[in-house]
């Protein structure tokens, strides 16, 4: 095979690589009829696509051992949204973390329907086409981070929570980001927001 074959032209027109900074995530707000998820699309700042780690279970035999796999365990998700003048992060995440433990209302704790959603990932190309989707499952805040203020500061306010969830999928489908705008294979079409 001729060496041209790898050259750096080759990979960028013939396999371009996926970049960090295309993408868009869905969170599905349980029991949240305010808030337009859209919205919240467009005020997450980062996230992550979730790693896992496939447990291994050793089985002794005479004088050797051989390894299967064992439990699968789920990383958990940390996304980081910028506050707007509405408050819509923080009024949504107060709202849902009460449906885990409703501080209000003498400690009551929800059940697991009522407070566990799904959060979606989509890679895009420079084009604004979905790569792939990432399905959460069973998503619930476990940790809404500190959020610092300051006189001296210039920067955007930002929230960090980090969600559990019990386990993803993987999908060509763009998922729900066709109520963006994006049908399979089409662009994404999200008010203020441009494709480099």
């Amino acid at each position: 095979m001729p060496f041209e074959d790898f050259s750096v032209e080759r990979l960028i027109n013939r396999i371009p690589p996926a970049l960090q900074y295309l993408w868009v995530v869905d969170v599905q707000i349980p029991g949240d009829s305010l808030t337009d998820t859209r919205d919240m699309t467009l005020l997450a700042r980062t996230a992550q696509i979730p790693g896992f780690t496939n447990g291994e279970i050793t089985v002794p035999y005479m004088n050797s051992e051989f390894y299967i796999a064992g439990k699968r365990t789920w990383e958990t998700m940390d996304i980081t949204f910028m506050e707007d003048e509405r408050g819509i992060i923080t009024r949504s995440f107060y709202n849902w973390a009460n449906l885990i433990y409703n501080v209000e209302g003498y400690g009551e704790g929800g059940v697991p329907k009522d407070y566990k959603s799904r959060i979606d990932v989509t890679l895009l190309t420079r084009k604004g086409e979905g790569i792939a989707t990432w399905l959460m499952y069973g998503c619930w805040p476990t940790t809404i981070g500190n959020t610092e203020v300051s006189y001296t500061a210039e920067e955007v306010l930002e929230i960090p929570v980090t969600f559990r969830y019990d386990y993803w999928t993987r999908s060509a489908i763009a998922g729900r980001i066709k109520e963006f705008g994006l049908p399979t294979g089409g662009r994404l079409d999200l008010p203020g927001v441009g494709i480099i």
